[in-house]
């Protein structure tokens, strides 16, 4: 059995007030020059990849699944895989 500690998200809450002094510097690294090239490599592959294999799907189906539906199944895919 796990025993009852506290109120519910104490932990998350203690976490944050630790680590809030932190998070600013973080997203001042994230937006480098180096990190944003990188991110954009990475997008436009992905769009590149969707695109082309959404025309060919597009064909293909004969319309019914085209570079749109390529592209969004990518976006939301590409949001719900880290999870």
């Amino acid at each position: 059995d796990i025993p009852f500690i506290g109120p519910f998200g104490k932990g998350l809450m203690e976490d944050l007030r630790t680590k809030l002094p932190w998070y600013i510097s973080d997203f001042k690294d994230g937006f480098e020059v180096k990190i944003i090239i990188t991110v954009l490599y990475l997008f436009w592959g992905a769009i590149a990849n969707a695109v082309a294999f959404g025309a060919l799907l597009g064909e293909g189906s004969e319309g019914y699944m085209g570079a749109t539906e390529t592209l969004l199944a990518t976006a939301v895919l590409g949001m719900l895989y880290p999870l």
